[in-house]
């Protein structure tokens, strides 16, 4: 009797613990593969080009050099997913929806028996109920995964939408991404035989049990032996999510490796330029242009830096980033970066107005403070309107041991939305460049990346239509006087350590 009520105790626990971890497999299954689609959605509708895509708005384009153009790199992605049943652009005239881009449009990817490609500007009859919710979320600038699955004569597929927004930032249309459910149904069916499977053991490890109740060293060894199967299957869904976000790194490689060439060919023509200007009689040639002409490579290959950066952001995240160790001034660095942008401002007739109260020096990567520098102004330039201002500042606190740089800009502000996802990666805001420049999200998630990295923070004030102020605090080693004669070769290394309070040297330290 005791074996019988031992035995059935056994088998009670087994089955619940078989079905609780059913139910958590499950659910963690769904719920990855919903996120990477969504993700896929969010990530596809970023190589949308919004003003190329407002002009395929013409049924007579279909199949002309510019669709075709315009559906590359989206065909690029169905190629590499092949889950993806369909990868689409829609727009909005009112209540009716048409059809703009669809990757079945492709001949290859049309050849495939469930999938028909639609036409440029045909309209689409939605069955779907949740069209409405996800039109109101689309609205505000969010993508949406629809709850239920979505099923025609096709097949089933979970689907997800990503907003398209025009340059004013008003939603025009969305991109739309439909994955083969049958993927997540094998999963399931997979974690459900296990689930048998290992209740089928159970049941026999607990009549084992019954009939062995006496033993203890038996009972023990299934226990393990549950406990080991069940943290191999939590590793396995580990490395399931960790796949989804190497292809989004790889999608990211692709869309970088495509910039380097121009910047390649930029740097051979400056080189050739430098050779000529060399000769060139300086009163046909101001030295200062000549300077500016010498420059050329020099922030050309600071931009192929900045490129491998954004192939490194996701590992960066996950391991930090690497840095440089050595003092360094952060006013000389501040001055350069000021005057880089003074050319981009004059083309739009903007003034630069910069102040810095002392020689600052802090220790870290020059190199990499520049860049999170030239983001700050850069970023001010692009969004600020023609004929306007932009003020730059280099300071500190009275107690001289954290620094200070801000940069305000009379732009179009930023909601309190946009102020949520300001420093997170890939995130298009409300704001827009005012010259029609380009945006690839990534700039102020590698500030904070760089600027934490140092020990320092960063934050924005601002309201909606009264422009923004970005702000860098960060600790320093030396503060001295911009007038004061010293010799350019000399470094701060010689500050002795006393001078540095514990609280500096462990804000540096901590990364």
């Amino acid at each position: 009797m005791l074996g019988v009520v031992a035995g059935s105790l056994a088998f009670i626990v087994v089955a619940l613990c078989i079905g609780l971890f059913y139910f958590m497999a499950a659910t963690t299954c769904e719920e990855r593969i919903r996120n990477q689609v969504l993700d896929l959605a969010t990530l596809a509708s970023t190589v949308v080009d919004a003003e190329e895509h407002h002009q395929l708005q013409n049924a007579d384009l279909q199949g002309s050099p510019q669709h075709l153009q315009a559906l590359k790199p989206l065909v690029a992605i169905h190629k590499k997913i092949p889950e993806v049943h369909y990868i689409y652009t829609m727009v909005y005239n009112g209540d009716r929806q048409f059809f703009v881009l669809d990757t079945a449009q492709n001949p290859i990817i049309a050849q495939r028996k469930d999938t028909e490609p639609s036409s440029v500007m045909s309209e689409y009859f939605p069955e779907n109920p949740y069209e409405a919710l996800a039109k109101t979320q689309l609205v505000d600038g969010q993508p949406y995964i629809f709850p239920e699955i979505y099923e025609d004569s096709y097949g089933r597929f979970i689907s997800a939408v990503a907003p398209l927004m025009d340059d004013n930032g008003r939603l025009e249309g969305f991109l739309g991404v439909d994955y083969r459910v049958s993927v997540y149904e094998n999963e399931i069916a997979q974690i459900r035989n296990m689930a048998i499977f290992a209740l089928m053991v159970g049941a026999f490890g607990s009549i084992l049990l019954g009939m062995l109740s006496s033993n203890q060293r038996a009972q023990s060894l299934i226990q393990v032996q549950e406990r080991i199967r069940a943290e191999n299957e939590m590793r396995a869904a580990k490395e399931r999510a960790e796949s989804a976000l190497d292809t989004k790194q790889e999608l990211l490689t692709i869309a970088a490796h495509d910039l380097k060439n121009p910047l390649a060919a930029i740097i051979g023509v400056a080189d050739m330029m430098a050779i000529y200007l060399r000769d060139v009689p300086p009163r046909y040639l101001p030295e200062g242009t000549r300077n500016l002409f010498f420059k050329i490579p020099k922030y050309a290959n600071n931009m192929l830096r900045i490129i491998e950066d954004v192939l490194k952001a996701e590992t960066a995240e996950r391991i930090g980033i690497q840095l440089a160790d050595k003092p360094f001034s952060v006013t000389e660095a501040a001055n350069e970066v000021v005057e880089f942008n003074r050319f981009a401002s004059k083309k739009k007739k903007i003034t630069i107005h910069y102040v810095c109260e002392r020689a600052f020096y802090m220790i870290g990567d020059r190199d990499r403070m520049m860049e999170a520098l030239d983001n700050l102004v850069s970023n001010a330039v692009k969004y600020s309107p023609p004929n306007s201002r932009v003020d730059v500042a280099l300071g500190c606190d009275l107690a001289r041991t954290m620094l200070r740089f801000s940069v305000t800009d009379e732009g179009p502000g930023l909601n309190e939305k946009d102020q949520q996802r300001l420093f997170q990666k890939f995130q298009k805001l409300s704001a827009k460049p005012t010259a029609g420049e380009s945006s690839s999200g990534l700039g102020l998630s590698i500030v904070k990346h760089v600027v934490e990295a140092h020990g320092g923070q960063v934050f924005c004030e601002s309201e909606k239509g009264f422009g923004a102020t970005f702000i860098i605090e960060m600790p320093i080693v030396e503060a001295r006087s911009l007038y004061e004669e010293y010799n350019e070769n000399e470094t701060p290394a010689e500050v002795p350590v006393s001078h540095l309070s514990s609280q500096r040297i462990a804000a540096f330290h901590k990364r």
